[in-house]
């Protein structure tokens, strides 16, 4: 069984307070639709849990009452932890199932069928090292200032920087044995990189919405 978090409890304040994983992508989507197809379609999820907060639960609710067609458990979870991300992750992840996370403020296309290993990261090509966590050398640089120009090759350097993250239930349960040892959710995907391996698939695409003017850029370019 796979349970997969969808971290959506900001307050999203580079948006003006608007829920940014219910903004429209095109007539028919939202980035946080467009999560729970990926964790149904692309992460095979049996369940799906919405990292939410007192303000947003109803608003979450009622979105997906109204447009998500799957027939799965969809639980909406307040955070309880306040490290961010990592507490979103702490909140929703499961010692009992597999699990998964895919960021609501993202677009991309997640194909997960044949992923076996228990920690595997989705990963796509970015010339911005410094905006993304980069798989890099066997482990995670987060929004490092890495190399972004090879003077002897006379071009920009490429690197994978993950988007989404896929575990086993023994994954899950030495990360929640070891929780209060993390500071950042970086840190506790290194952790389990070197106990138990780690293995990469590719993401065909990926759209980063943080901010409105990312948000923007990506609606220009939609067809």
């Amino acid at each position: 069984m796979r349970t997969v978090i969808i971290p959506s409890a900001g307050k999203a304040t580079r948006f003006g307070g608007l829920l940014k994983e219910l903004l429209p992508l095109n007539a028919t989507e939202t980035p946080l639709k467009r999560a729970i197809d990926n964790a149904v379609i692309g992460m095979d999820a049996d369940e799906v849990v919405i990292i939410t907060n007192k303000d947003k639960i109803w608003e979450h609710m009622n979105y997906v009452s109204r447009n998500i067609e799957f027939h799965l458990p969809i639980q909406y979870v307040p955070q309880v932890y306040d490290r961010d991300l990592l507490g979103a992750i702490l909140t929703g992840i499961s010692p009992h199932n597999d699990g998964g996370l895919l960021l609501p403020d993202t677009v991309t296309m997640v194909d997960a069928h044949n992923v076996t290993a228990p920690l595997s990261f989705g990963l796509f090509d970015t010339y911005e090292p410094h905006r993304f966590s980069v798989v890099h050398k066997k482990t995670i640089h987060t929004k490092e200032v890495l190399p972004i120009f090879d003077y002897e090759q006379w071009s920009k350097v490429s690197y994978k920087a993950w988007g989404t993250v896929m575990w086993s239930k023994e994954v899950a349960q030495y990360w929640i044995e070891k929780s209060d040892t993390y500071e950042h959710y970086d840190d506790m995907f290194r952790d389990a990189m070197q106990y138990f391996g780690f293995a990469t698939f590719d993401l065909p695409y990926y759209y980063d919405l943080g901010s409105f003017d990312t948000y923007v850029e990506y609606l220009k370019g939609v067809k």
